[in-house]
């Protein structure tokens, strides 16, 4: 919808109190005229695609209680003029382009309720006298350039109820200064993630009793975390991954049920010990990447809130416990990759109807799939890559019909890769190098038009490359760089952990984005030429076809191929030129002909 405001305000709007045109075209800029609408008390333009700085035809409206200008391409400064705005009670410019310095002149809009700055490019101190306003109860600048430092003791005359700086330049300090602060400062919301915070947790927080989400990821944060920070009353949400904690943790954490999951993140810290045997009230816990040991307990899978338990990367051993998905509990993700679990895969987890992520990954799991997990229909990421597994291709895995991802990579797998792949339609990621599959490719496998990545290399496949490639849509043109299955609570993804051969050598990829597309069938005795279709895969920046028997000419398809940064065909007896386009040559980095008659 487009809406012409020169022409709107070219007549008086005096008595006009509330405007919202948000997500219409309007042009580029505010009309001057607006200044006339001398009533008005309200004024949302969000996604309205306003350029230019904030017009001094806004900043003259006196009686303004409400501005939001979220998601424009405002630039410049934010007005000195501002302070005109003496009835203003909410300011929220989210996701613009303004730069400079914040100017001290907020701080006389002595009326001003809530201040949200995220995702623009501010930079400069932070000014001390915003923490200070007597009616600011909502601050947030996450995602700007902030810099200087903010001692926690600035804090001691605030009424914040939400403080968010995460992502900036700021350096937090932990001064001496922070017994005054408890009486008047009592947030809900803490949010100081990436602020160069340094030393142990601090008093400070102990006595914040109201204090429900704290947040305090990617510092510098050291020493022992204190029991009493599992204690506090109101607390439902705690992210203090990405430090340098250590020692142990309690046996027991308790949080606050809330109408949101109730979260304990402590991922990638120093922390040691047994897994804790009680969890009240906890949704999420994710203590991957740490150093805990021994089994893990059986009453973390009775917990009945739990929605998602994360332990990859510590030295737990022994078997998995029969107690996760009881039908008591809806567990939707498990991830238990990188320890040394041990004994086969519980039935147990054939109850889990709920289950959407499990990756049992780089452990020293024996035996095959449970035909109990036929009952897991909704899962879409199954990851049992680099155990002992063997026997057959599981069948049980033909009723995943929501499967996104898949790797069985490193195990002892054999036979033949069964011809109902085909027809896993959501199937994005296939990764089975490693085992010991036989016979051909199945020709429904090149039919799956959400895959965007395969990779089939050390096995004893034979036969030609299925000639029909066309069916990889995505396979077909570059992809948006968003997250594969980054749904589950709004919690980073981290994804299968994915071993590629590019450029000449094992890579690992961690974290899985849609814009990682690949095709590697390197590694074992596929005969008979390339297929011409192979250019129609555009959107692959790597392709694979080492150590193979593929003989004839090398198609100028593959010239085609703009997104292609490594190539290798290497091992194999292929003859003709070398298709490389100019426009190849602007990506392709590595280019393996190695051994083969060229």
């Amino acid at each position: 919808m487009t809406i012409d405001l020169v022409s709107m305000f070219s007549a008086s709007w005096s008595k006009l109190k509330f405007l919202d045109i948000s997500f219409t075209h309007v042009g580029r800029t505010l009309p001057p005229s607006l200044t006339y609408s001398t009533s008005l008390t309200f004024f949302k333009a969000d996604g309205c695609s306003i350029q230019g700085s904030i017009p001094s035809s806004v900043t003259k409206l006196k009686k303004l209680r409400t501005l939001t200008l979220n998601d424009n391409n405002i630039t410049g400064q934010l007005p000195v003029s501002m302070s005109s705005l003496i009835s203003l009670r909410y300011l929220s410019l989210i996701q613009n382009g303004l730069r400079g310095h914040i100017p001290t002149s907020i701080c006389q809009i002595l009326s001003l309720e809530y201040l949200n700055l995220e995702w623009n490019e501010l930079t400069g101190r932070l000014p001390s006298c915003i923490l200070q306003l007597p009616k600011l109860s909502y601050l947030s600048a996450n995602k700007n350039n902030l810099n200087g430092n903010v001692p926690l003791s600035l804090l001691q005359k605030s009424r914040l109820d939400l403080i968010s700086f995460g992502t900036n330049g700021l350096s937090v300090e932990i001064d001496d200064q922070y017994q005054p602060v408890v009486q008047t400062f009592q947030p809900t919301v803490f949010e100081f993630t990436s602020c160069n915070m340094r030393g142990e947790i601090p008093e400070f927080f102990s006595n914040l009793t109201s204090l429900m989400v704290l947040l305090l990821a990617n510092n510098s944060l050291s020493g022992a975390i204190p029991y009493w920070l599992f204690n506090l009353p109101s607390l439902s949400a705690l992210d203090l991954s990405v430090n340098n904690f250590e020692g142990v943790i309690p046996p027991s954490i308790q949080m606050k049920s809330s109408l949101f999951p109730s979260i304990v993140n402590l991922a990638r810290n120093k922390l040691q010990g047994p897994i804790p045997t009680q969890l009240e009230n906890v949704n999420v816990i994710d203590l991957s990447l740490n150093n805990f040991v021994g089994s893990i307990p059986a009453q973390v899978g009775e917990i009945p809130a739990i929605r998602s338990i994360s332990l990859s990367g510590n030295k737990i051993d022994g078997p998995i416990p029969e107690s996760f998905c009881q039908s008591t509990n809806v567990l939707p993700v498990l991830q238990l990759s990188n320890n040394s679990l041990s004994g086969i895969i519980p039935r147990s987890l054939g109850n889990g109807k709920s289950l959407i992520y499990l990756n049992l990954g780089q452990n020293k799991l024996t035996g095959s799939v449970p035909e109990e997990f036929e009952r897991v229909t909704s899962l879409r990421c199954l990851d049992l890559n680099g155990n002992e597994f063997e026997g057959s291709f599981p069948t049980v895995i033909e009723k995943f019909q929501e499967l996104e991802i898949l790797n069985l990579a490193g195990n002892r797998f054999k036979g033949r890769i069964p011809k109902f792949i085909g027809d896993l339609n959501h199937l994005r990621i296939l990764v089975l190098a490693s085992n010991s599959f036989n016979e051909s490719i199945p020709e429904g496998v090149m039919k799956l038009e959400n895959l965007q990545f395969i990779t089939l290399s050390r096995n004893k496949l034979s036969g030609p490359i299925p000639e029909k490639l066309e069916g990889l849509k995505k396979m077909t043109k570059t992809q948006n760089q968003t997250t594969i299955l980054g749904y589950y609570y709004s919690l980073k993804f981290t994804g299968a952990q994915l071993e590629i051969v590019t450029k000449g050598q094992t890579r690992f990829l961690v974290s899985v984005y849609s814009y990682n597309t690949g095709f590697d069938v390197s590694s074992y005795d596929l005969t008979g030429k390339i297929p011409e279709k192979i250019g129609l895969l555009n959107g692959i920046p790597f392709l694979n076809l080492s150590h193979n028997n593929l003989t004839r000419l090398i198609p100028k398809t593959i010239g085609e191929m703009i997104s292609l940064e490594s190539l290798d065909l290497s091992y194999n007896q292929l003859t003709g030129e070398i298709p490389v386009t100019s426009a190849t040559l602007d990506f392709l980095a590595y280019l393996s002909l190695s051994y083969g008659t060229v």
